[in-house]
């Protein structure tokens, strides 16, 4: 487990891939952190990012 504490006016999403370190496996968050650029390095680094979707999105089911 990690944490780490942003500014209030900051992109909370900036912290992210530093935090998950060499972490693997699957990782839980808000609506607020999807991002296709943050998606991608997560899904890179082997990393499955789980949150509900946008009222505006499309249900994709990602492997």
């Amino acid at each position: 487990m990690a944490i780490t504490i942003t500014a209030e006016n900051g992109d909370d999403r900036t912290p992210v891939l530093d935090l998950v370190g060499e972490m693997f496996s699957k990782l839980f968050g808000d609506r607020g952190y999807i991002s296709a650029k943050l998606i991608t390095k997560l899904t890179e680094q082997g990393i499955h990012f789980i949150t509900r979707i946008k009222k505006n999105m499309q249900n994709i089911l990602i492997h």
